[in-house]
This record gives structure tokens, C-alpha cells and sequence, in this order.
């Protein structure tokens, strides 16, 4: 029974190495003597590929693959251009909001089991492709009893399990870079797994989502410029998050083309407005 955690550890281990060596970084491995720590002694295979221009691509679609922990991580390394390069930050944002689906016989699982309902006595329509997949869960529209239009945040099944699992690996790999990989030198590989720790594990709780919600409804309640979405809590649960469905545009999408000068200015002062609200009226965000 002791030996089991270890076990699990080694079997993850074996699958995060195989996904690398697949997408092509089994170099990485090779180039800082790492190949000791793969469960296989066979000799990992260099693709030079991986070094090229579309090395983005490949570290974002092996990080998709890997599942809700790397995919986060991936975002944190999308907002740290001080010790990533580039043209991968900009492969990495796409981990921001384009990220694999699950299916939705997991979503009913999980909703159903969380309300003691099932998913048709809680909703009258429930939109099975989701509006958006994230790295911990995805958004799906929805149709309440009362005809309130909703969108509803669903986590990934054995989400908290799997990445507290993947975090002691984490930590694990942060200390053999500090040991053996000295082109990384520059970096605190602890830190920065200390700081993606921290985030992952709020994220986890959609209660606590849902209080941050509530908080921002009320601070900005007397705005004409920001509306913050309603959180329904019969229907809100660690698991599971029931907003007010609001339609719009990420400024992302914005499309420039079509967007005069002056409404970019617009747009640019309402969201530096709101920032310094946030930060100088509210000291909350």
C-alpha cells in the first residue's frame, strides 16, 4: 500500500515524458543529461523541429495535452515575457481560452451530483458545446426555471486530485533544473512554481470565485461603465459556478479594422478607469 503515491508518481512521470518526446523535445532531455530520470532506458531521439520556429505550437499543444495543471502553468508562462521568448509567450496565450473540451457526459456527472438534480429538472435548457474551455473547466449557456439566460462554469472531473499530483512533480523538476540545468540559472524555478501553486489552488475553489464576484458586483454597482455578472448561489457549489449570461466582446476579438481611433481611445480610458478604481478606490482585484 506504501508504495502506491510512488507508483502513481512514476506512471504520471512516464506520461509527461512520453507526450514530450512526442511533440518533439525529447532533446531537451538529451542536452541536459536528463534522460536518467525516464522510466525507459531506451535512448530518447533529438527532433531538430522542435527548435525551429514552431516550437510555440508544440509546447502549447503538449502542454493541451497534459491536462488542466500544465495548461495553467502554461498560462503563467504566457504573462512572464522576462524569462520566455517571444514567439512563445504569443504561441502560449492560445491557453488562455482555446483549450480541448471535455465531454459533456463528465459535465451532467459533475452538475448532477453537486444540485442532487438532474440536469433536467435543474435547467430547462442546457447547451451541451460549451462557449468556452479553459485549463480548469469549461462555460456552457443555460436556461433556469424562472427563464434567466446563464452561463454555467463546470470543473474537470478529478481536477484537484490531478493537479495536486502534478504539482509534487513540479517541484520535483524544479529542483533537478536547479541541480543540472544551468542555462536556467536566471531563474528561480521554485518561485515560480510557488506562485503558480498559490493561483492554481484558489481557482480550484468556486466559492471563493463567486464571493470575489459578489464583491466586484457591489463595488461597481453605481457604474454606468462596468457591469459585473450576477452569481446565482442556489445553483453555485466548489464544483460548479451559475452566473447571469451577459453577451460581448473580448477586446481581444475587437475588430480593429472596424474600430475608429476614437473609440479605441473610448475604450482604453473606460479600462484604465476601472483599473485604477479597482486598485486605488476599491483594493480589490
Amino acid at each position: 500500500m506504501a508504495t502506491r503515491p510512488r507508483t502513481r508518481k512514476i506512471g504520471r512521470l512516464s506520461e509527461i515524458a512520453q507526450v514530450a518526446v512526442r511533440h518533439g523535445f525529447g532533446y531537451f532531455f538529451e542536452r541536459h543529461r536528463l534522460t536518467d530520470i525516464l522510466p525507459w532506458t531506451a535512448r530518447v531521439e533529438v527532433d531538430p523541429a522542435a527548435v525551429g520556429s514552431e516550437r510555440g505550437r508544440h509546447l502549447r499543444e503538449m502542454l493541451d495535452e497534459l491536462g488542466p495543471t500544465f495548461v495553467k502553468f502554461g498560462q503563467l508562462l504566457s504573462t512572464r515575457p522576462d524569462i520566455v521568448p517571444p514567439d512563445i509567450v504569443a504561441e502560449l496565450r492560445g491557453l488562455q481560452d482555446d483549450v480541448r473540451p471535455f465531454p459533456f457526459a463528465q459535465i451532467r456527472q459533475v452538475i448532477e451530483a453537486e444540485l442532487g438534480l438532474t440536469l433536467e429538472q435543474a435547467f430547462v435548457r442546457f447547451d451541451e458545446r460549451p462557449i468556452a474551455a479553459a485549463s480548469i473547466g469549461q462555460v456552457h449557456r443555460a436556461l433556469l426555471p424562472n427563464g434567466d439566460e446563464v452561463a454555467v462554469k463546470v470543473q474537470r472531473p478529478n481536477a484537484p486530485r490531478q493537479i495536486e499530483s502534478d504539482l509534487a512533480l513540479l517541484y520535483q523538476a524544479a529542483r533537478m533544473i536547479k541541480e543540472r540545468v544551468r542555462a536556467l540559472d536566471f531563474i528561480d524555478a521554485h518561485a515560480l512554481v510557488d506562485e503558480f501553486a498559490r493561483s492554481i489552488r484558489q481557482e480550484l475553489d468556486y466559492k471563493l470565485e463567486a464571493r470575489h464576484a459578489d464583491t466586484f458586483r457591489r463595488n461597481f454597482a453605481d457604474s454606468e461603465l462596468v457591469v459585473v455578472p450576477r452569481v446565482y448561489r442556489d445553483y453555485s457549489t466548489t464544483r460548479m459556478l451559475t452566473l447571469e449570461y451577459l453577451a460581448g466582446i473580448q477586446l481581444a476579438d475587437l475588430d480593429l479594422d472596424a474600430t475608429s481611433l476614437e473609440e479605441r481611445r473610448e475604450l482604453a480610458y473606460r479600462v484604465t478607469q476601472t483599473w485604477m478604481r479597482m486598485i486605488f478606490e476599491h483594493g480589490f482585484f
